[in-house]
């Protein structure tokens, strides 16, 4: 029975026109891709009214977060993420401070001394470098890159993952961290452990 069904829409001829088809699954390849644009249309549709529906509770809801910020100083929203709502503050706080500066630490911890151009320069660059891992820090929680934990030595998957990390990466666009990034990343850490309280303006 399905053998004659798909006799029916085979044809014979070498040209066929727009609606015509020599094989039975040339026929269906073109129905799934007007199913799929279909199929497009309507969820661009649902999707549409979806939001026009949910937009006041959306609204009512930014305004709560909003608030919140303004009264306490965070939200409920930056607790469900936490790491990746300080690291995108921090990351905004410290390139201002960059930018505005009035001065730098009076700290021996900073190794350039006595001209003062390059104190400040030596201070922008741990900024540079503070802003970069936080940064780095928002790619790790947004999956865009791979931070090994024990950088120095790693577990057999680790190793196993590294060694096809150039396969990987471009399978899943995931970042494997070299050792001269963790080595920043880290450094970047102990800067802003070491220069905590003296990132003031």
């Amino acid at each position: 029975m399905l053998k004659e069904f798909k006799n029916k829409w085979i044809w014979k001829d070498k040209e066929p026109g727009p609606h015509r088809y020599i094989k039975w699954d040339d026929m269906m390849n073109d129905l799934k891709k007007r199913k799929a644009v279909l199929q497009e249309l309507i969820m661009g549709i649902w999707y549409t009214i979806k939001q026009m529906i949910e937009w006041p509770g959306d609204f009512m809801r930014d305004l709560k977060w909003s608030c919140q910020r303004s009264i306490r100083g965070w939200s409920d929203s930056d607790a469900w993420n936490m790491h990746h709502s300080i690291s995108r503050t921090i990351i905004g706080i410290v390139k201002w401070l960059r930018e505005n500066k009035t001065g730098y630490p009076c700290s021996h911890n900073i190794k350039s001394h006595g001209v003062e151009e390059k104190q400040i320069e030596a201070w922008n660059k741990i900024l540079d470098d503070i802003i970069w891992t936080f940064e780095v820090c928002v790619k790790i929680s947004d999956s865009e890159w791979y931070y090994p934990q024990n950088w120095r030595k790693y577990t057999k998957a680790e190793e196993k993952f590294r060694i096809k990390s150039k396969e990987f990466n471009k399978e899943h666009s995931i970042h494997w961290m070299t050792d001269k990034e963790i080595e920043r990343y880290n450094n970047g850490w102990k800067f802003f452990k070491q220069f905590f309280f003296n990132l003031w303006d």
